[in-house]
């Protein structure tokens, strides 16, 4: 299920013969075909999906850290 925001709150967007209906900016379909055709469209944002790319983000701006512990090499080398 996928589900999409628009700024118009009521807007009809035509996929070829199927047609989805956005009632107060909102709008949730299953067929493949319409999801493809709406994360294309400029009038139509995807609101259940951002959730991966933020995660996505985070994981890529923080650099990985160093251990701050490295008594267990000097214990070794001893």
């Amino acid at each position: 299920m996928a589900e999409f925001r628009s700024e118009h709150a009521f807007l009809s967007v035509w996929v070829g013969n199927k047609k989805i209906q956005f009632t107060n900016g909102f709008a949730q379909t299953d067929d493949e075909e319409i999801i493809k055709a709406l994360e294309q469209n400029h009038r139509v944002t995807r609101i259940d999906k951002p959730e991966e790319k933020e995660e996505e983000k985070n994981e890529e701006a923080k650099p990985k850290t160093k251990s701050t512990k490295k008594t267990t090499k000097k214990k070794a080398e001893k």
